[in-house]
């Protein structure tokens, strides 16, 4: 399988390895947010359509810097506050392209100043006893309009980082069923039902694949959608008992039958410690997996 010859290219360690043959057997995956606790993390999620007309292509790449506070455990929530400290955007599509980085200077007024009003802004998450997230409390600055025009459930952009994961000691190889809002909700707001597998420990670190089952969309007459790939993985940090890297991909095709024509998309997203981009695969690796 594509996941696992990828896995073991790039985000196994030989440590990883020779911990299978004689090292940890088992790990305890479940995160425990310390109040008072500070880190930083960058998401990157990266999506393009193509088609078999190269002029009709579409690619956009979103990069968001956080940094999270934890704060005290309320009830059965941990509030944590994100705030957004970087934004960069590249988007190209027919007769449009954008390259956008709040962190170079730009003038003061424009299209993409709004953007850059962001900077700084505070997301207050409720994460539950489980480790996902329940709510997001956006920034007042983005009002409902933006918030429409973006399409985003806030929900899914920190679900990269914050998994509900099992609390009793997990041998490797083995596989639970669980739920990710990663690729947004399904209707009636349920999250996508995910099989997670615990695929290899060492003193420190432990690898979670995961393979997400999400609904089709609903398409038009005469145009038939196929999910093609939907898969992932998290390194979990075992000492601090938290999530240091994800990676998700998620492949379909839709293919119009009259005139037959194709359309392939593909979102790839990835989240890393550090304020770094931690794409460094993209979703050309992803599209060679369909020609």
């Amino acid at each position: 399988m594509l996941l696992r010859r990828f896995a073991l290219a790039t985000l196994l360690p030989a440590a990883f390895a020779a911990a299978q043959q004689g090292g940890a057997a088992t790990a305890t995956l479940a995160p425990e947010l310390r109040p008072g606790e500070n880190f930083v993390f960058t998401v990157s999620v990266e999506s393009a359509s193509r088609f078999e007309d190269a002029k009709k292509n579409v690619s956009m790449v979103t990069c968001l810097t956080f940094t999270a506070t934890v704060g005290e455990r309320e009830l059965d929530a941990t509030k944590v506050e994100c705030r957004l400290d970087r934004l960069r955007l590249r988007a190209t599509a027919p007769n449009v392209s954008v390259d956008y980085d709040s962190a170079a200077p730009l003038p003061d007024s424009g299209p993409l100043q709004t953007l850059r009003e962001l900077t700084g802004s505070v997301f207050t998450l409720e994460v539950s006893a489980t480790g996902e997230v329940t709510a997001v409390e956006k920034p007042r600055l983005l009002d409902k309009a933006a918030e429409d025009s973006i399409g985003a459930d806030f929900r899914t952009l920190f679900s990269a980082w914050f998994v509900a994961l099992p609390h009793e000691p997990m041998a490797i190889g083995t596989s639970w069923n669980g739920s990710s809002k990663l690729f947004g909700v399904m209707p009636g707001n349920a999250a996508t039902p995910t099989t997670y597998r615990l695929a290899a420990v060492d003193r420190s670190q432990a690898l979670v694949t995961a393979i997400y089952q999400p609904a089709a969309p609903t398409t038009r007459p005469g145009v038939m959608f196929e999910i093609r790939q939907s898969e992932g993985s998290m390194t979990i940090d075992l000492e601090r008992r938290r999530i240091v890297r994800t990676e998700a991909r998620l492949l379909a095709r839709a293919t119009r039958s009259k005139g037959s024509e194709t359309a392939t998309s593909t979102i790839v997203m990835c989240a890393a410690e550090g304020a770094e981009d931690p794409d460094v695969h993209g979703v050309s690796s992803v599209f060679a997996t369909a020609e």
